[in-house]
């Protein structure tokens, strides 16, 4: 897990940021207007925050027992091992032995033989289960929906036992059928099937009717066969999507509570668990499928059915994520004459060049090392991801570098031989 969510962090690592101070997010979204996304125009969570969740921090610190695997001298020490040669001899835990290297004689720059301190993977999945748990304890101290269901997901998610693991998962079902909150649904509909029931229970459908403003709400209501709503519920389905006004996932919140939660200041191997159950979250949120609505605005021309589409596109665009922005340009792609209307072809060139961008960057930095050098960096990005959503850190920081967006665009138009908005070769 570590080496792709790291991957993805570089792709968007930024120059070097301040911590972000501690904030209310709760507070926040409390005053967010009804139907407000994160970018909608109408301020976000993060600057509507209050400075006032550092106390209740200390506070929720102050409750969990300390262990000696998360506190005290031997956890610090071990932070130490990890940033000295830890992260090096894990690394060498997973590549295969071969033989003809093991009876090499050693690099410098690695630990070998009797220097090696093995171990290091049960090592971690121990603490980061460990920290799991604790932030899932952390979360349940708060009355919030939100906090309630996430804290169930850690647990779901963590390598405890199966036992605690089902437990989990069915509090977190239950949340999902009598919780009004639509962030909860939305945490509930990230669950993993466990045990015989499966997913079965989780009904995706009284998402639309708490938040109808929400784009993704509608396309969880329905469940897809081969790509399609089945029978007239296309109808239904686009008629819903009519009455959306923006789209919000609450991946960004949800990161926003891990955000707050107490972490280890110093960097070593907490920290850099943390680091990767937070990115974790983020980057593997579930999307809905996007091909039954891709298939229901294929060649319509009925002027209902149009308008429902061009609407739902241009809720997509407005998000912060490139997927959802890249789903934005396929829905116009569908739509004949609609790919030649301004904005499209300017917001298709900005997003080819971002995905360029990004994608050589990722490539440059895809051996970008676990030490604990990295540590402030990965922190300070997710603080970024939180407040201004993927496709904004990776916007800003080609304006801050001033890459030539034509040129960019250019480059991914050959070397994927089509543009976004072309027609598949």
């Amino acid at each position: 897990m570590a080496a792709a969510v790291l991957a993805c962090w570089a792709m968007l690592r930024p120059a070097p940021l301040t911590e972000a101070p501690a904030l209310d997010p709760e507070a926040a979204l409390r005053q967010q207007p009804p139907g407000a996304g994160i970018r909608s125009g109408a301020p976000g969570p993060w600057e509507l925050a209050e400075q006032a969740s550092a106390a209740r921090l200390r506070v929720e610190q102050g409750l969990n027992e300390a262990s000696p695997l998360l506190d005290g001298p031997a956890a610090e020490a071990l932070d130490a091992r990890w940033c000295g040669q830890g992260h090096w001899q894990f690394e060498r835990e997973l590549q295969p032995i071969d033989p003809a290297a093991a009876s090499s004689s050693p690099t410098s720059d690695a630990p070998h033989g009797s220097d090696a301190e093995p171990g290091w993977g049960r090592r971690i999945t121990a603490l980061r289960t460990a920290i799991a748990l604790r932030w899932a304890e952390q979360l349940r101290l708060r009355p919030e929906p939100l906090a309630q269901a996430l804290a169930e997901l850690l647990v779901v998610r963590s390598d405890a036992p199966v036992a605690q693991r089902e437990r989990a998962a069915q509090a977190l079902l239950q949340l999902s059928l009598s919780a009004a909150d639509p962030a909860a649904l939305a945490v509930a509909l990230q669950l993993p099937c466990l045990g015989p029931a499966g997913c079965q229970q989780l009904d995706g459908g009284r998402w639309a009717s708490i938040e109808p403003g929400n784009l993704h709400a509608w396309l969880w209501r329905v469940r897809s066969v081969n790509g399609r709503w089945a029978g007239d519920d296309w109808r239904a389905q686009l008629a819903g999507l009519a009455q959306a006004r923006y789209v919000r996932s609450y991946a960004q919140h949800s990161l926003i509570q891990l955000l707050q939660l107490p972490q280890t200041p110093q960097p070593g191997l907490r920290q850099q668990i943390e680091l990767e159950l937070m990115q974790a979250l983020f980057f593997t949120w579930t999307s809905p499928s996007y091909a039954p609505l891709m298939n229901a605005c294929q060649g319509r021309s009925e002027a209902a059915v149009r308008a429902a589409c061009e609407q739902a596109a241009e809720q997509l665009w407005a998000s912060d994520n490139m997927l959802e922005q890249g789903m934005a340009l396929g829905l116009v792609r569908r739509m004949a004459g609609l790919e030649r209307a301004r904005p499209w072809p300017a917001r298709a060139e900005q997003l080819e060049a971002m995905r360029q961008w990004s994608g050589e960057v990722s490539a440059l930095q895809a051996e970008a090392s676990q030490s604990c050098t990295q540590q402030p960096a990965a922190r300070a990005q997710l603080h970024a991801l939180a407040q201004r959503g993927e496709a904004g850190v990776l916007h800003e920081q080609m304006r801050e570098r001033g890459i030539d967006q034509a040129a960019w665009a250019a480059r991914f138009r050959q070397q994927q031989r089509r543009g976004l908005l072309d027609p598949p070769v």
